[in-house]
């Protein structure tokens, strides 16, 4: 699904899409890491939540959208700090949006995690 919310008058749409995010947590979630990959899980599934705010939804589009991009601070590629830069992104984003995630948001974030990871 693509996502485009407004806030403030600005658009935020862009590179962000589920199949994307999915495909890059399969492909790279054992180096990604367990605790990463649960934050964006929660990004995730509080993006698809009904009551995710409009603030809410343009940080987490924006940061699952630098996640799944190719081009980063830090290259992916670069063993031990690659994913670095996203991990403090996607920190910073569940930081800024967590107040507003419920039980339900979580326990699917977990469950996904368990499910991708063992």
């Amino acid at each position: 699904m693509k996502y485009t919310t407004n806030h403030k008058g600005r658009e935020f749409s862009g590179e962000y899409s589920d199949s994307s995010f999915m495909a890059k947590v399969r492909k790279h979630g054992a180096k990604i890491g367990r605790v990463l990959i649960n934050q964006a899980f929660i990004l995730y599934y509080q993006l698809r939540s009904p009551n995710c705010p409009t603030k809410d939804r343009a940080i987490i589009l924006g940061a699952l959208a630098y996640l799944i991009l190719p081009i980063d601070l830090i290259p992916d590629f670069i063993p031990v700090v690659g994913f670095g830069d996203d991990a403090l992104v996607i920190g910073k984003a569940v930081a800024a949006v967590n107040k507003n995630v419920d039980a339900s948001v979580t326990g699917a974030a977990n469950e996904a995690t368990d499910k991708l990871l063992g």
